[in-house]
């Protein structure tokens, strides 16, 4: 079932973004007398539009390369869950917030194109946000399943009271612990592209947000829509990489900990030697983003550090250089 909403929804949003791409370029090449503000504005929206092109047409190749994985993952899927054991709050909480605070970002740029006259450009973001945050939704979907599938496993493993009596029977669950371990790394990898375009998108949205908050509130004070617009981007832009860490370290915290606490307690473990050779191995769950940034919390603390140093030295240079730009 979720792999066709993932194909369906990434041709949707790839047609959708050409769209807004190709009218956004006749409007460009009708209006050669835009300020050079908003060609900047438009110029970016160009760029992010071909990014998402590029980023829904690799997830829509990853979705389709790899349709033996989501044979995998239904197969395990209807083994450990059944509808009433399926819990999905997380990510519907996710997809919730970023639907209100899209439609609240695009009737607020409406509302600023129908008084102030000003061209789509400035309200197409949000789609943009809201493309993304679909990838996004999808891939926290299938941590949550692999979360509900440990969290099973973790409740039969504790129904275990003497491993000696049940010795077949943890056996066949530390292979099955193993494999959805290997299930988890193989999602990890047909995401790992797409999340770090998300991280990097972010990373860049996050940093000019917070320029623009910093510049107008301690330099120019000028509070018109940009302003707010800006406190609409920045919000989002954290948001997105909170939701994507929130959900990686939930599954990496605690998959494991009830298999490897019942080996440990358990008395003469060493005449067992396939268990206490998976005891001593302790795999973990790891995430990353194009196998470059470590999807965790210490990347929030890292991108909060990175866009406040960049934001501190360009606005005391433009103040030491006498510019007024933001």
């Amino acid at each position: 079932m979720w792999f066709t909403y993932s194909v369906l929804i990434s041709i949707i949003q790839g047609t959708v973004t050409i769209f807004i791409l190709t009218q956004n370029l006749i409007l460009d090449s009708v209006n050669e007398s835009r300020v050079p503000e908003k060609k900047i504005a438009l110029y970016i929206l160009q760029f992010l539009g071909i990014v998402l092109i590029l980023e829904n047409l690799l997830h829509l190749y990853s979705l389709c390369s790899n349709n033996k994985l989501w044979s995998k993952f239904l197969i395990y899927s209807k083994d450990c869950l059944n509808e009433n054991q399926l819990k999905l709050y997380g990510p519907n909480l996710l997809l919730k917030i970023s639907v209100l605070l899209s439609l609240i970002g695009i009737i607020c740029r409406i509302y600023v194109k129908v008084t102030q006259e000003c061209e789509q450009v400035i309200y197409a973001y949000s789609y943009l946000y809201y493309s993304e945050i679909f990838i996004l939704y999808l891939f926290c979907i299938y941590l949550e399943l692999l979360s509900n599938m440990f969290d099973r496993l973790n409740h039969e493993i504790s129904s275990l009271n003497d491993i000696k009596l049940n010795k077949k029977c943890i056996k066949f669950m530390t292979d099955k612990h193993s494999d959805l371990i290997d299930l988890t790394d193989d999602v990890n990898a047909l995401f790992s592209i797409q999340n770090l375009v998300i991280c990097l998108t972010s990373l860049a949205a996050f940093t000019a947000g917070l320029y623009s908050l910093f510049y107008v509130i301690f330099v120019s004070k000028k509070f018109d829509y940009n302003f707010y617009f800006r406190v609409d981007d920045t919000v989002r832009s954290i948001l997105k990489v909170s939701f994507l860490v929130y959900f990686c370290e939930k599954l990496v915290k605690y998959f494991n900990l009830k298999l490897f606490h019942l080996l440990k307690k358990t008395p003469n473990i060493n005449e067992y030697q396939e268990l206490m050779f998976y005891n001593l191995k302790e795999r973990k769950a790891s995430f990353t983003a194009g196998g470059i940034i470590q999807l965790g919390y210490p990347f929030i603390g890292s991108m909060l550090g990175t866009a406040l140093t960049y934001v501190i030295i360009v606005i005391q240079f433009n103040q030491s250089s006498g510019e007024d730009v933001v």
